[in-house]
């Protein structure tokens, strides 16, 4: 008699933990589709940033250029005399 409940009581704790790990699993699936979303998100901000900073690079570059552009003519006008 005493066999029969315990064997009962552990048919019910495995059916609780049955329970459980299909809703594990399932948690489980959900965070491995969130997470790869999540990197397709970072990825797609990683190249954009990369993007920007090459664009911002070349501005830079070119933004120095005409510096030394101006540079160079203001010292020509300086050596020029003023009559």
């Amino acid at each position: 008699m005493e066999r029969n409940h315990e064997v009962r009581a552990l048919r019910s704790q495995v059916t609780i933990l049955q329970r459980l790990l299909k809703e594990n699993k399932k948690k489980v699936g959900e965070f491995k589709e969130e997470n790869k979303r999540l990197k397709k998100l970072v990825d797609s901000y990683a190249n954009d940033l990369v993007t920007r900073s090459t664009e911002q690079s070349k501005t830079t570059a070119e933004l120095q250029k005409q510096y030394e552009k101006l540079l160079v003519e203001v010292k020509e006008l300086d050596s020029c005399p003023i009559p």
